[in-house]
């Protein structure tokens, strides 16, 4: 008998659920969260603690004891205890290889009314079911998206209702109205400045040149995407290297919290191939 298949929402920023839904990126990398600590601990998780003395030890699925030693700092504690948990195999990222992820971006939530009159005088409305609009496709305001609803559906704007008049938050997108769905095929936890050149291309960064030579490379086309302002950048300001680029997304994203490129956190990496969107 064939086991379901595990079904997670992830969240995703426009730039990265457009790379993604095209099949630019087959990467990508969110923060390791940890909970914070209580009662004299600095890392209190169900696979390691540490203790505010600087001891720390590791655990496994049943509590029992793995590792245990102690540095002169928490900091260096934490990361002896992360890595000991890692070796031991007590660490499991959010996602596991073979779940079913489906993409959570920021939507809308619209339906169309058709009034109809009969030939008697009378008249009735037909409504439309639930339907689901994306602003990564490219409509920068609520307003853009309904112009391209009245063009795409040749009703007027007054038939046309948005819940809230607003985009949608990711976090608010329910599975019926995701349209990306994708497959892990690996997943590891690492310290973020670990990436590779070649892992930042797999994570959307795309290379622009003028001259068929000079290579400088960026998260979107600062032009054609209509970025955020956080994205947007002129050709000289562009980096030379891949890895500059996934700075500057990391940061676009994470650059006001403690998961700021400059503090080199312990991520979750993941690799994965686009999928069907399976069945309910």
């Amino acid at each position: 008998m064939q086991t379901a298949r595990r079904e997670k929402p992830m969240l995703a920023k426009d730039v990265v659920a457009r790379n993604i839904r095209s099949g630019l990126q087959t990467a990508h990398r969110v923060p390791l969260k940890l909970k914070k600590p209580q009662n004299g601990r600095v890392l209190d998780e169900p696979w390691a603690t540490v203790f505010d003395n600087g001891v720390w030890h590791t655990w496994d699925d049943d509590g029992v004891g793995g590792e245990n030693s102690r540095e002169e700092n928490n900091s260096t504690s934490i990361s002896k205890a992360i890595v000991a948990a890692l070796k031991q195999g007590f660490i499991k990222t959010r996602y596991q290889v073979g779940d079913v992820v489906w993409v959570r971006e920021c939507w809308a939530h619209y339906q169309t009314v058709n009034h109809v009159r009969r030939a008697s005088g009378t008249s009735f409305s037909e409504v439309s079911d639930g339907l689901a609009g994306y602003r990564a496709d490219g409509h920068d305001t609520i307003e853009d998206f309904r112009k391209h609803v009245r063009l795409m559906s040749e009703c007027d704007l007054e038939s046309i209702e948005i819940k809230g008049d607003r985009w949608q938050p990711s976090i608010h997108m329910p599975r019926w109205a995701a349209r990306t769905f994708i497959e892990i095929t690996e997943a590891k936890i690492e310290r973020l400045h670990e990436i590779t050149e070649e892992e930042c291309l797999a994570e959307g960064i795309k290379s622009f040149t003028k001259d068929g030579q000079l290579k400088r490379y960026w998260p979107c086309d600062p032009v054609e995407d209509d970025p955020p302002k956080a994205l947007r950048c002129k050709w000289k300001e562009m980096p030379l290297s891949p890895i500059n680029a996934f700075h500057a997304l990391w940061d676009s994203c994470y650059g006001k919290t403690e998961y700021r490129w400059s503090t080199n956190p312990w991520v979750e990496a993941y690799k994965f191939n686009l999928t069907t969107v399976p069945h309910e």
